[in-house]
C-alpha cells in the first residue's frame, strides 16, 4: 500500500526526468517497486552467453561466472557491438545456487570504459568443466585437424 502510493506520487513528479529512456517511466518505477517488495530478487548475477564459432574469447572467459549483484562489472550489459551474453538473476532462495566466482582481475583490467573497449584475451581463460571449456576445447580439435 506504501509503495503504491511513494510510486504514484513519482510518477506525477518524475514525467520529465525519464524522457529519452528506453522504457516508460511507469515501468521503471514498476521495476523498483518489484526490487523492494520482492527482496529474493537482490541474488546473485550470472553471465551466459551464446557459446559457437563466433563467441569471442573475451566472452568465453566471462561465461559462467557468477557475481555479487552489487558488483561493478555487472552493470556492463554487453562487452562489444554484437555481444550475445547476458546477466542473468540468481534469486536468494533458489535452491541450488552457483557458488560465487566472481570475474578475474585479469578479465576486469581487460574491459574498459565503453563497449568496444575491451581487449580480447590471446586465450580464453574458462572455468573447469564450464560449457565454454568445452566449446574452447572443440575448437582446438578443429584446429589441430
Amino acid at each position: 500500500m506504501i509503495l503504491s502510493a511513494i510510486a504514484e506520487k513519482l510518477k506525477r513528479r518524475s514525467k520529465d526526468d525519464f524522457k529519452g529512456r528506453h522504457f516508460e517511466a511507469s515501468l521503471i518505477l514498476q521495476a523498483v517497486c518489484w526490487y523492494l517488495r520482492y527482496p529474493g530478487f537482490r541474488g546473485r548475477l550470472f553471465h551466459n552467453t551464446r557459446l559457437d564459432s563466433r563467441t569471442c574469447n573475451y566472452c568465453l572467459s566471462v561465461d559462467g561466472r557468477t557475481i555479487e549483484r552489487d558488483d561493478p562489472f555487472g552493470r556492463n550489459t554487453i562487452f562489444h557491438s554484437s555481444c550475445r551474453g547476458i546477466w542473468v538473476s540468481i534469486l536468494m532462495d533458489e535452491e541450488e545456487k552457483p557458488s560465487i566466482g566472481g570475474i578475474p582481475q585479469s578479465l576486469k583490467d581487460r574491459f574498459g570504459d565503453a563497449v568496444n573497449d575491451s581487449i580480447q584475451p590471446k586465450t580464453p581463460k574458462t572455468n573447469k568443466n564450464s560449457l565454454a571449456r568445452r566449446e574452447v576445447e572443440k575448437r582446438l580439435k578443429c584446429q589441430e585437424k
